[in-house]
């Protein structure tokens, strides 16, 4: 009797790997928040947003699927390291700055929206719909940082609260907390948009907080129904 030819451990152990993508994609930005302290300082936070940058790419390549998609985050990898050798070039300045910024807001709205694509799509709900959950809630928290970054960029005091003076600051990590603050309601008051501008934003942070978790639950309670009826 012949004996099947069994798929080598490798094949095996890819397999598996894939199957919970989101979930890698999780423990990169967990493990990136939790890495932050240890970065190297830079007032600005060009340092980490361009190693927040490249981890998203290539962790977004590899939940991504189509040929389309792939050429769309190569592109915007390739404008995302030129934004940073423009930004060490010229020194940080204020236009290689916002340049940086803008890039990374465009790879985080990007990624988010596929993610998303994923999470709401039909079909059974599985670990990786949470994964992929909780994954688009950090995106969009980095993504409400990022605007808000740019916006106390181009207008200096919309927001108070933001040290940005030495260079161990880092003021887009202090607007990514700001964002998780707002997105979740907590809002501890510290960090406090003055202007008009940095307050509608914040408005639209918010009711994106409460839609999300609205929309989301009642979209997974619809395709848990969906699924349990088929089975």
């Amino acid at each position: 009797m012949r004996l099947s030819e069994q798929p080598p451990a490798s094949l095996n152990m890819w397999v598996r790997v894939t199957r919970v993508r989101f979930f890698w994609l999780l423990a990169a930005l967990l493990g990136l928040i939790l890495a932050a302290p240890s970065l190297p300082d830079s007032a600005g936070g060009e340092w980490e947003v361009g190693i927040l940058g490249m981890v998203i790419f290539f962790a977004a390549s590899y939940v991504s699927h189509g040929l389309r998609r792939i050429w769309t985050i190569t592109f915007l990898a390739v404008l995302l390291v030129v934004s940073i050798g423009m930004n060490i070039f010229l020194g940080d300045s204020t236009f290689s700055r916002l340049l940086l910024f803008s890039v990374m807001m465009i790879i985080l709205v990007q990624t988010a929206v596929n993610v998303l694509t994923f999470v709401l799509d039909a079909g059974q709900i599985g670990a990786e719909h949470i994964y992929g959950a909780i994954c688009a809630y950090v995106l969009i928290a980095m993504a409400f940082a990022t605007l808000d970054f740019l916006l106390e960029t181009i207008t200096p005091g919309s927001f108070s609260g933001v040290r940005a003076h030495a260079i161990t600051d880092r003021a887009w990590w202090q607007f990514f907390y700001f964002s998780f603050t707002t997105l979740s309601t907590v809002g501890y008051g510290d960090i406090v948009p003055v202007t008009m501008r940095a307050r509608s934003f914040v408005i639209i942070e918010q009711l994106v907080a409460v839609f999300y978790v609205a929309i989301l639950i009642a979209r997974l309670t619809g395709m848990y129904n969906t699924g349990t009826k088929s089975e």
